[in-house]
């Protein structure tokens, strides 16, 4: 039963892993390539910083579960 939750767990990490690198690379290149509108500049930077955190919190989640099946499994 565990190790079916971790599983799914781990799927949807690396899902939501993979989404979030997509759109920093994408917002990144976007924000590179805007000209110097600073509304345009200011919502691409935040939708950066959104996924830059949304890679962090994935990359703390996947450890957590590295760590609970080391520790308990």
């Amino acid at each position: 039963m565990f190790s079916n939750l971790y599983l799914a767990a781990l799927i949807l990490g690396s899902t939501v892993g993979i989404y979030g690198l997509i759109c920093v690379v994408y917002y990144d290149d976007k924000l590179r390539k805007k000209p110097d509108d600073n509304t345009i500049k200011i919502y691409y930077s935040t939708r950066l910083k959104t996924s830059m955190w949304v890679l962090v919190a994935d990359i703390v989640f996947i450890g957590f579960l590295m760590f609970i099946s080391f520790k308990f499994l």
